[in-house]
């Protein structure tokens, strides 16, 4: 059993070293040669030892990628040995070359254009006849120095769809530059820059035109490496090739590896978007293949709906059934606000909207149509002609821009009251307390506040312990209430802002809009659930119309403590 383990954590230390090997650039592969030579047998002796280890494909994929590392530097010392001897054998003879040419211009008859060896010598070797001149001792006729020659200008080589000495990294920033004035902002930064830095650090910043079919056939197996930041120091920081090393220097400490999700969608993809801007740039020509996902990658957790005791349990906190104050929203109080935590939590449990969704919520967002309300969600009101791409509301998709029926219960809880008062105030915004956070690349993040208060109310009062319910459950609840009315895929998709591809007659019709009988439809939703909601929530309401909760419409964010909030 003991020779076992010893033979397991063997193993891992070889596989370890492999990948170590794996980052060597070529000019280290030939530095490190005879070690790496010497490792070769550590490795055919492990193998006799573990036989099984043949059968293991990622072992085969780094002990076949190391040894034919091996073989191709040895190879190309050897043409570098055989080049050297051409060198020297050249370099000799440029100087006979040149110290032929330099006595023939001492003959009283100078050879013509036609006898000169400069028009027979390819100006390659110009570099080396201007050497080699440098040597030859100066001789002179009589009391005037023969001129030297003129020497030739160099050829100027043409330059490859790499662009020159500019590496990699430079049009990196020329790439973020192009995205910064399409977009108005630095997303690409943060949603390319963190896998581009793994590729550069990986396999080195060199011209674009440099990197080789292996090199990039190595990014694409050792991606799925890198490990999430559970479990990570915090002095290694954020950077993934950082923690790619850190798994590899520890690989006995549990780290877990991206999930598929990740991988395909943030690294595949922010690399792809980086390739495709090189190519249409004529800057590269190798199509790196990005698909590697291996078995010890995790598998992305599917969200479900909640569950109707987890809704009705955060519908019995202090902050929907009065609490102490704004600042202490999840503590018993007299006090009933209406602010953004309370009208963002019923608008997603109502609506099914995004939680990015409601916090930039204007008050002309709200319309009705025969005595139905509803948030116009368009990207902006084509009736009143164009604007700016600048003006235009920020979507995720072309998908999301929709109409979203209002459920009746927020109406009957003082929606349109709600924003009747902030337009009084001089309000433009249905809910101009809620501070939106500005992230390091220039975005508006509104789900921000919404978030730390689900993650508070999951972790630390553990309202809700399933992993696989998160605030996008909320859609999925809303999905499994229009579901059971039976309605058209059609309408179920504008409704959550889904994309229709299956049917090329989707995109034709009333735009994003629902008809009238659609409208009803769907305010018209009554289920156990939303009559227990109801029963919760318009207890809190009626005790705040009598006057025994004071009611609040915050119209600014809170004051800022020094210290950390009490959320308690």
């Amino acid at each position: 059993m003991q020779n076992a383990t010893n033979l397991a954590e063997r193993r891992e230390a070889v596989m370890a070293q492999l990948r170590m090997f794996r980052l060597d650039a070529p000019s280290e592969i030939m530095d490190k040669l005879e070690r790496r030579r010497a490792y070769e047998h550590v490795v055919r002796r492990l193998i006799d030892e573990m036989p099984a280890l043949d059968r293991d494909p990622i072992f085969n994929e780094l002990w076949m990628n190391f040894c034919e590392r091996n073989l191709s530097a040895e190879r190309s010392l050897k043409r570098t040995d055989d080049v050297s001897e051409a060198y020297e054998a050249g370099r000799a003879s440029a100087w006979r070359a040149a110290r032929d040419r330099r006595f023939a211009a001492l003959t009283p008859h100078p050879p013509t254009p036609e006898t000169s060896p400069f028009a027979t010598e390819p100006d390659i070797h110009a570099s080396s006849a201007e050497t080699a001149w440098s040597l030859v001792p100066t001789l002179s006729t009589t009391s005037e120095q023969t001129p030297s020659p003129t020497p030739t200008a160099p050829i100027e080589l043409p330059v490859a769809s790499s662009g020159g000495g500019h590496l990699m990294g430079d049009y990196f920033e020329r790439f973020l530059d192009d995205e910064r004035k399409r977009h108005g902002d630095d997303r690409a930064r943060s949603e390319t820059g963190p896998i581009v830095a793994f590729m550069l650090d990986l396999l080195g910043n060199k011209r674009p035109a440099a990197y080789s079919h292996e090199e990039f056939r190595t990014l694409n197996l050792e991606i799925p490496n890198i490990p999430t930041r559970k479990n990570i120091p915090n002095a290694i920081g954020r950077s993934l090739h950082a923690r790619y090393l850190h798994a590899l220097n520890n690989p006995l400490t549990p780290l877990e590896k991206a999930t598929k999700t990740t991988i395909r969608n943030n690294y595949h993809s922010g690399l792809n978007r980086f390739f495709g801007w090189l190519h249409a740039n004529g800057l590269m020509t190798i199509k790196p293949a990005l698909n590697m996902v291996t078995q010890q990658n995790r598998a992305s957790l599917p969200r479900d709906s909640f569950d109707d005791d987890e809704v009705l349990a955060i519908l019995r906190l202090p902050l929907f059934t009065g609490c102490h104050s704004h600042e202490r929203i999840w503590t018993e109080g007299k006090y009933l606000i209406q602010g953004s935590l309370y009208w963002t939590y019923l608008i997603l449990l109502l609506t099914g909207m995004r939680p990015g969704e409601v916090g930039p919520l204007a008050l002309d967002d709200i319309g009705e149509a025969d005595g139905l309300a509803y948030l116009d969600l368009r990207p902006f009101d084509a009736r009143k002609g164009r604007v700016t791409l600048a003006e235009m509301r920020d979507l995720k998709t072309g998908a999301s821009a929709r109409i979203v029926p209002l459920h009746p219960l927020l109406i009957e809880l003082g929606l349109l009251d709600h924003r009747d008062h902030m337009r009084k105030l001089g309000k433009t915004r249905l809910l101009p307390d809620l501070e939106p956070y500005q992230k390091p690349d220039g975005r508006m993040r509104w789900s921000q506040a919404i978030t730390k208060s689900w993650q508070y109310l999951k972790n630390q009062k553990k309202i809700v312990t399933r992993q696989d319910v998160t605030l996008y459950s909320t859609r999925h609840m809303m999905a499994d209430m229009i579901d059971q009315l039976r309605l058209p895929q059609r309408t179920r998709d504008r409704v959550l802002g889904h994309s229709h591809a299956a049917n090329a007659a989707g995109n034709y019709g009333r735009k994003g809009l629902l008809s009238t009988s659609e409208l009803r439809e769907i305010t018209g939703i009554e289920t156990p659930l939303i009559e227990a909601m109801r029963g919760i929530l318009m207890l809190a309401k009626e005790r705040a119309d009598r006057g025994e909760l004071v009611l609040i419409r915050p119209e600014r964010p809170p004051a800022r403590r020094k210290k950390a909030q009490d959320v308690s």
